[in-house]
């Protein structure tokens, strides 16, 4: 959306912005053209998107990125400026969840390892009273070392060489915090994720300045 565009190119961070596509990808390119004031920004298509996962789409992204300093998210969200800038400034490898109070099957969720603030496990399946779980994801992720930016491509391979395409984002970091830290920050921030038609009609009342 224009409100993604105009966030990530005022923060005057990024010099590219890379847009998987694969659902109605010709709108998506003539809406979002080749460069929004002084973000550039490419294409790369999932042609699969239909029968794989996200976590394929990132490995797909990956393919043309090869610096250490870069953010991968979701598509399906909407957040203040507040948030994503503060976000990206953090000078290690991070993760944005939203505080919540209450939690259902469809949120992302995170827990962090014991008596640290670093990413434990991540995922939906979670039940939902479990008592370590500190929010949901809101689909932002700061990658500022080498070293994890190669812990997730050695997945994406691993996952290449076993011809496995249908796997999550998540399940990358998943397999990766055992062996690297990956900091939770915390965001009080407005933030909605549109998932179902009850969400567009949330996000409205929510955004209804930015929409």
């Amino acid at each position: 959306s224009d409100l993604h565009l105009e966030i990530i190119e005022k923060s005057q961070k990024f010099s590219e912005l890379i847009i998987v596509i694969g659902h109605e990808k010709n709108k998506i390119q003539e809406l979002c053209g080749d460069k929004y004031k002084s973000l550039k920004i490419s294409y790369v298509t999932n042609e699969e998107y239909s029968s794989t996962g996200s976590g394929y789409s990132l490995a797909l992204a990956l393919q043309k990125i090869d610096q250490e300093s870069l953010v991968f998210m979701d598509a399906d969200i909407l957040y203040t400026e507040k948030l994503f800038f503060d976000f990206i400034n953090r000078t290690v490898d991070s993760i944005s969840v939203k505080k919540q109070d209450s939690f259902d099957e469809e949120m992302v969720k995170p827990t962090v390892k014991e008596g640290t603030n670093y990413l434990d496990s991540l995922n939906k399946t979670i039940d939902i009273s479990h008592s370590g779980i500190i929010g949901e994801s809101t689909g932002i992720i700061l990658v500022k070392s080498q070293e994890l930016l190669q812990k997730i491509k050695a997945f994406c391979n691993q996952k290449k060489s076993q011809g496995i395409k249908k796997y999550e984002w998540e399940e990358i970091l998943v397999d990766i915090t055992p062996h690297h830290n990956i900091e939770v920050v915390m965001t009080e921030e407005k933030w909605a994720e549109l998932d179902f038609p009850e969400d567009i009609v949330r996000a409205q009342e929510l955004f209804s300045e930015q929409i």
